[in-house]
């Protein structure tokens, strides 16, 4: 769902070419270099470029690799194919917000400001580091909702009262649910599912590893640095340093997606908490570290319909 939805709003795609674009040969090829790449960091032994050059696992990658740049490629012909036969003046300045991310790249190819492999590689990044991340966030969030009735209740009061039952879901109303909005920040603050950041170092080392996990945890948290709480942040007992919080990273390098992965997880809690009811048992989440923080087995979630 969320894959469909980077496609249809980031890279402009209608959804009923979802499967001939873009195909569960996707999601199964980004999951297994991931897999590559964490294998590769555990074995000392294919840090050494010229021993992984010569190994199956450096193969395996580059089969992957080809595979994901045939996809990434057919997204960009297809929405050029697109923009081809709309009208002339689609994405002047009367219609800029029609102008999704892949057409702002295309239209900065065809100044000559980007070339097509930069354009393909900012595709990929969108595609491979956006729709796994808000998943599982979602994912983190559900769990927590279906393990705290209460948090989950406030929650379904406050969108009751923005949206009613079929109201729409607008950009507008979701800036007003800032229950919400405390329960995602909360939840990523807890369960990020960046656990880490790695930056280049020019003094005393070559690279550090900030671990967000435990920067989220930290004492200038306060007391209650390692319990949920969504009022901390109504109530601004948040650390004064920026720092303090790198769900999406930190620095010049922040994630560019950050505004467009808060609506779509939103987004998506609002459509399952006005259906149903979540129930989860947090206490059995355990967890693993391979790029992504992901739970280590099941989701341990259950959804029950809501009375009409």
């Amino acid at each position: 769902m969320t894959l469909e939805n980077i496609c249809q709003t980031v890279m402009g795609l209608p959804a009923e070419t979802m499967k001939t674009v873009v195909d569960d040969r996707y999601t199964q090829t980004a999951k297994t270099l991931l897999d590559v790449l964490i294998t590769r960091l555990q074995k000392f032994w294919f840090h050494s470029d010229i021993l992984y050059h010569f190994s199956s696992l450096k193969k395996e990658e580059s089969r992957l690799i080809k595979i994901a740049h045939e996809i990434t490629w057919k997204v960009v012909r297809h929405r050029k194919a697109m923009l081809q036969n709309l009208p002339s003046n689609h994405g002047t300045d009367q219609e800029p917000n029609r102008l999704s991310f892949l057409d702002l790249l295309l239209d900065w190819h065809a100044k000559g400001h980007l070339s097509e492999a930069q354009v393909k590689e900012e595709v990929d990044s969108m595609l491979i580091a956006g729709y796994d991340t808000v998943a599982t966030q979602v994912l983190y969030t559900l769990i927590v909702l279906g393990s705290l009735p209460d948090v989950q209740q406030k929650v379904y009061s406050e969108l009751q009262e923005v949206f009613g039952s079929h109201s729409a879901v607008t950009k507008e109303g979701l800036s007003k649910l800032v229950y919400l909005d405390a329960v995602v920040k909360e939840v990523m603050r807890m369960y990020p599912t960046i656990g880490a950041l790695d930056r280049r170092i020019d003094q005393d080392i070559n690279t550090a590893f900030i671990l967000i996990w435990g920067i989220h945890r930290h004492p200038c948290w306060g007391d209650d640095a390692h319990h949920f709480d969504p009022q901390r942040w109504l109530q601004r007992r948040v650390p004064a340093d920026l720092g303090a919080y790198a769900a999406f990273g930190l620095g010049r390098r922040v994630c560019i997606g950050r505004s467009y992965a808060y609506l779509s997880m939103k987004t998506t809690i609002v459509h399952i908490l006005r259906r149903y009811q979540v129930k989860a048992n947090l206490p059995n989440l355990e967890l693993k570290f391979d790029l992504l923080t992901k739970p280590v087995c099941g989701h341990h979630i259950s959804l029950e319909l809501r009375d009409k």
